[in-house]
């Protein structure tokens, strides 16, 4: 069959710019091929914040630029958000209105950079409120360790992804969007066809969203290669009235060990509290859980938000979603050089929820024949691979990164001091070895991958 637009990938973004491409063009076909089950997808599995200011990180002087690059997009999104609720009447999707991003006792050099970084973007742009030590007591009634500092995220509300989808999918049927339950396997851009198990279909316009998958379904194509971020959430059962006070906000910390994303309460719909998020590096593929990851939660959840006896009682599930990541940790959006009727949109790792609505209205300017917004030049899916670190600016964020992680998952003992200087030199001699194993990959620039996937690219598995 053949489609005006053929969307890839069903998640946030895929499934917002079927609808948006819809509206701007009424008389013509949309179709959203993806498995409806959504098994693995990083927006149904996401904590699903409106991550602008909470995800503001400490950086090099090169990467200053992109970080105001992020800032301005995240904001446009979330107010798009706003919007589209407000026209849709779908306000109940929101389960909060703001967020509470903390640091606690024991925090690494990372981790307080990181919290220093996004206070000050917060109360520069006047979204955010630093609390007073009265006001992080009340708003942290259970914990077990000391929160010395906290602040408020004006308007960094949560989404419900569960309901979210329900009236995502439901919109899309009211207009006649086709759902096409199968997973594509591959796109040829000459033939302008997208290949699943069963079937054919071919486009006019082929949209890619498919997250990690994206660039795997080019065969023989200069893509930015895309790996993935295995993230681990716990679903608890809020049955213990202890823990009625995570209603009311998003609780969370920093980024507190470069691909960690530290520890964050989301509450739900249906009254369960989503606590994330784990996340671990991989190629592309089937991963499951990482079981140190699910003690890490409960363990950083009964210590920062609740206390053991609370902990003791929690039951729940679990789910896990993979997010996409790019070789170089930069997002991929943009039209092929070689077919600029097909536009590739991943790599947003964990913001893709929050940027959605903006890159689908960049999609509709794409498909209307204008060009996209300025924020996304560099971001093109053909482009050389720039992680826009200096070696020296890498080496110092991998180890810095690492051993905040190994401070957090209490690797070490930080009060023996031997066990420290053991810890960094461990680290640094681990980071110079898979510089060493970057540059002696003939195909691989070592400036052409971010840190963080370093141990993901050079693993033969």
């Amino acid at each position: 069959m053949h489609y005006d637009f053929l969307i890839v990938g069903n998640g946030s973004i895929g499934t917002y710019s079927a609808l948006n491409l819809k509206k701007k063009f009424p008389n013509k076909t949309v179709g959203i091929i993806g498995d409806l089950q959504r098994e693995g997808s990083a927006s149904v599995a996401a904590g699903a914040m409106a991550n602008v200011y909470a995800e503001v990180e400490s950086c090099c002087k090169s990467h200053h630029e992109l970080e105001e690059k992020y800032l301005s997009v995240g904001l446009r999104g979330r107010q798009q958000w706003k919007e589209f609720f407000r026209m849709t009447k779908t306000q109940n999707v929101v389960t909060c209105e703001d967020t509470i991003v903390f640091l606690k006792k024991g925090y690494s050099e990372f981790e307080q950079k990181n919290f220093e970084s996004c206070t000050s973007a917060a109360l520069r742009d006047n979204v955010g409120k630093k609390l007073t030590q009265l006001e992080i007591n009340s708003l942290f009634p259970h914990t077990n360790i000391k929160i010395d500092s906290a602040t408020k995220l004006l308007g960094e509300f949560s989404i419900c992804t569960t309901g979210l989808f329900k009236c995502l999918d439901s919109f899309c049927e009211n207009e006649q969007i086709a759902f096409i339950n199968q997973n594509a396997i591959e796109i040829d851009p000459q033939k302008m066809s997208v290949r699943t198990a069963d079937n054919i279909y071919t486009a006019s316009k082929i949209v890619v969203a498919a997250g990690s998958q994206s660039s795997a379904l080019f065969k023989d194509m200069k893509i930015v290669p895309m790996l993935q971020g295995v993230g681990t959430a716990l679903l608890i059962q809020k049955k213990e009235t202890e823990l009625n006070f995570l209603s009311k906000h998003v609780y969370r910390s920093v980024n507190r060990g470069g691909a960690q994303c530290g520890l964050h309460s989301v509450p739900r719909s249906d009254g369960s509290t989503y606590v994330g998020a784990g996340n671990y590096i991989t190629k592309p593929s089937k991963s499951g859980h990482r079981f140190e990851t699910i003690r890490y939660l409960l363990n950083a959840f009964s210590d920062e938000l609740a206390t053991d006896e609370i902990g003791y009682r929690l039951v729940g599930d679990l789910c896990h979603g993979y997010r996409p990541r790019s070789l170089d940790g930069q997002p991929i959006i943009g039209c092929l050089n070689s077919n600029e009727n097909i536009f590739l949109a991943s790599g947003t790792n964990r913001v893709g929820l929050t940027w959605a609505p903006d890159i689908s209205n960049q999609i509709v300017k794409w498909a209307s024949e204008k060009d996209i917004s300025s924020e996304y030049s560099g971001w093109s899916p053909c482009r050389v691979p720039d992680s826009l670190m200096t070696e020296e600016e890498s080496l110092e964020y991998f180890c810095s990164s690492r051993y905040a992680a190994a401070l957090e998952h209490s690797l070490f003992d930080i009060n023996n001091q031997s066990q420290v200087q053991s810890r960094h030199e461990e680290i640094e001699r681990s980071a110079k070895l898979l510089i060493q194993n970057i540059k002696n990959k003939s195909d691989w620039n070592l400036n052409s991958i971010h840190p963080d996937n370093w141990n993901a690219i050079t693993n033969d598995d």
